[in-house]
Formats: C-alpha cells, structure tokens, sequence
C-alpha cells in the first residue's frame, strides 16, 4: 500500500463534514418541474418548454439540441459502470 501525504489548508473540513452528515437521508431530484415554471422576464415560454428545447432542440425555431440532463446523466451512468459500489446511474 503506498501512502500519500497531503499538505494544504483544511480548515473548513470539519464543518464541512459535519454539513454532509447531516444531509443523510436526503435525496435529490433532478430535472424542470411544473408546479412552478413561470418565467418573469417577459417571455411566453415555461422554464419546463425552454428546457425541452435545450434537450431536444427546435427545427422551427432553428435551435440545435444542447443537452443538459440526458447527455451529462448517461455520461456519468457509463463511467460508473464497472466500478463498484452502487447500481449503474446511481449517485453516492
């Protein structure tokens, strides 16, 4: 077994620590949900119909396809896979 040593400033590590304990338990969701998808910036679209844009991209607007949950999901689901711990897609 090799041993590293690591020098810097840990200062806030203990707090932060303490911070995630108490996050047990909790769980994260993630997506565009409809209860609140107003926008207030004088715009007729949802924050829910904009993010569908952003995923799938409008051939009448001209808008290509930037996705910002499938493609960075599915990116973190093949890197985990084969690498212990929790299921494929599964985040600790």
């Amino acid at each position: 077994m090799q041993h590293v040593l690591i020098h810097g400033a840990f200062d806030g590590l203990e707090r932060l620590k303490g911070a995630l304990k108490a996050l047990r338990g909790n769980h994260v969701q993630i997506g565009i949900f409809g209860h609140k998808t107003g926008r207030t910036r004088g715009s007729d679209v949802t924050n829910a119909e904009l993010g569908l844009i952003h995923e799938v991209g409008s051939s009448a607007r001209n808008i290509p396809a930037r996705s910002f949950l499938r493609f960075p999901l599915a990116s973190h689901q093949r890197a985990d896979q084969g690498h212990g711990g929790g299921p494929a897609g599964s985040f600790p």
